[in-house]
């Protein structure tokens, strides 16, 4: 991986810092996790969000991708608010996966990839430091139509390189 991957990685830890993130301990795999917690009367309750930065991957594809989001999901529930999903507390979660080169392959499934979760919002991102580019979904689904455009605007000013 390029020596831009610890500068994006200090650069967003800043930025996560500014916008009310506390760094917690991140899992094998992960080189940054932090946490906002906020009480939002749009969504009903306290909405966690949660973002784990995944290690540098030189093969990054669709698989890894899935398999980082579903580990970063996982590892959001630890520490969450004990209020139930969906009656009192929701997720979002940004599993953010730092590759080194993004295929048009990968660029195509991250595009179009939305995971459903019930009262988990999993936004995946895919960033290669030394390209400065950055690859998210592009779609807003029917069931997401409420908040997907702010997701999508929080994802690049807080993830973008």
């Amino acid at each position: 991986m390029s020596g831009g991957a610890p500068g994006y990685v200090e650069s967003v830890r800043e930025r996560l810092r500014r916008a009310g993130f506390r760094d917690e301990a991140h899992s094998d795999g992960a080189v940054l996790k932090a946490r906002r917690r906020q009480v939002k009367l749009s969504r009903f309750g306290v909405v966690e969000t949660v973002v784990v930065i995944s290690d540098p991957v030189t093969q990054a594809d669709a698989d890894r991708l899935r398999s980082f989001g579903e580990e970063a999901v996982r590892s959001a529930a630890v520490g969450k608010t004990p209020l139930p999903l969906g009656f009192g507390s929701s997720l979002v979660v940004y599993p953010v996966l730092l590759a080194d080169g993004i295929s048009e392959a990968l660029t195509q499934f991250a595009e179009d990839y939305v995971p459903k979760l019930w009262s988990i919002v999993e936004f995946p991102v895919v960033v290669d430091p030394s390209t400065q580019i950055v690859v998210f979904s592009s779609r807003t689904p029917v069931w997401g139509g409420a908040y997907y455009r702010k997701t999508r605007r929080e994802a690049q000013g807080l993830l973008a390189p």
